[in-house]
């Protein structure tokens, strides 16, 4: 399960967030979550687009799982 966690308990502002698979942290990164949540959902994607996490899925897959 992919999952975007909150990690601080600010109520304005930017906040920290972890973007977690499983209970493996992938990549963390900073947002307001009033500039909406589909800019979060978009700067999360491009986060691990940019992340090692995904060169390191291409070569677990091209292993075979």
């Amino acid at each position: 399960m992919i999952t975007i966690v909150d990690d601080n308990s600010k109520k304005k502002g930017a906040r920290i967030y972890s973007i977690m698979l499983g209970q493996q942290l992938v990549y963390k990164f900073e947002y307001d979550i009033l500039d909406g949540i589909a800019g979060c959902l978009q700067t999360a994607a491009d986060a691990v687009e940019l992340s090692d996490w995904v060169e390191f899925a291409i070569m677990d897959d091209s292993k075979g799982g």
